[in-house]
């Protein structure tokens, strides 16, 4: 594993050897450990309860999944297309994916531990986003994603928004 900071969070991530991979063109019906899965198409594939483990998985089409139960621990995703994929009950652990898309991406439930997003979520939708705020430290958003966050940022502090602040003291 390799350590990359994030502001003041240390990530630990994956530092996978391409040589020591074997090939994986389909989706497995079991667990898939140390694989490399490189531009293949899973598109809209049905996946339930898989764990991949120690995977490199590069330029691949896996848009329109709907993944239910499972991890990712210790994998590369790199130019990996997620668009309008649903990912419910996952684990995301140990994970680096950058360049990857994931425009109209569901992530619901999904847990996220030592996960770096680079170069992924611009111009993607937190509307539902939920979880400690924390979460989203040093991540880079556009404007356009602004009152998104700000919108999160009321609920997550219950903060009472009121026409006229002022007159908001006399409770």
């Amino acid at each position: 594993m390799r350590t990359t900071t994030v502001g003041d969070v240390t990530l630990l991530l994956p530092d996978l050897d391409q040589e020591d991979l074997d090939q994986v063109t389909d989706v497995p019906d079991d667990d898939l450990r140390d694989g490399l899965v490189e531009d293949v198409s899973w598109r809209g594939q049905q996946i339930a309860d898989l764990s991949i483990r120690g995977c490199r998985i590069t330029g691949a089409d896996l848009g329109e999944i709907n993944w239910e139960g499972g991890a990712l621990y210790g994998c590369e995703i790199v130019r990996t297309d997620l668009s309008g994929a649903a990912l419910t009950g996952v684990s995301i652990e140990r994970c680096s994916v950058t360049g990857s898309r994931f425009t109209g991406t569901r992530l619901v439930d999904v847990r996220l531990k030592d996960a770096l997003f680079d170069n992924c979520l611009r111009g993607s939708r937190l509307h539902a986003f939920t979880g400690p705020l924390d979460n989203l430290r040093g991540v880079a958003l556009t404007e356009d994603q602004l009152p998104e966050l700000t919108r999160m940022a009321v609920n997550a502090l219950s903060i009472d928004v009121r026409a006229d602040a002022a007159r908001g003291h006399d409770r």
